[in-house]
């Protein structure tokens, strides 16, 4: 009787795992994809750029990004590659060398950015359960201060 009850306790115990993992995953979603702004929903402190359009392709754990602002001076973009389980990278803007880091917490992937002189960013991307709205949360820190912006996109 007693190897019956270590056997039906050890299926329990796996099946609480599998569904703990397969919990786990779903709450990760898949940020692939083009998103553009959605510029009455979304709200900048000191005024935003007029567009942007954010191109992600997430594979496995790795990220690849093109973020393309549109200002009155035109666009810019910029590029980035991310691994998605918090190791420091190293990118470029505009040709200033950054450390950057993405993370997973909870649904929502955090990317973060820093300079030597001080300034930083850190996103907080989420994504609707319909997978159709993705909500940034931007806190950009400086020796001048921080701000705090909100940019909702739209999946094109």
């Amino acid at each position: 009787m007693k190897p019956l009850r270590v056997a039906l306790f050890l299926v329990l115990a796996f099946s609480f795992l599998s569904l703990a993992l397969h919990v786990e995953a779903q709450t990760k979603p898949n940020v692939s994809g083009t998103w553009k702004m959605n510029a009455e929903r979304s709200r900048f402190e000191r005024g935003g750029p007029k567009a942007i359009t954010i191109k992600l392709d997430q594979q496995g754990s790795t990220l690849n990004a093109s973020l393309t602002l549109t200002n009155d001076q035109g666009d810019r973009t910029e590029s980035f590659t991310y691994t998605l389980d918090g190791k420091e990278s190293v990118q470029r803007i505009e040709g200033e060398q950054i450390k950057a880091t993405a993370v997973w917490d909870g649904a929502s992937l955090v990317l973060e950015f820093k300079n030597d002189e001080g300034l930083s960013f850190r996103r907080k991307i989420t994504v609707s359960a319909d997978g159709k709205t993705m909500t940034i949360d931007v806190k950009q820190s400086s020796p001048n201060g921080t701000t705090n912006d909100t940019v909702i996109l739209e999946k094109q």
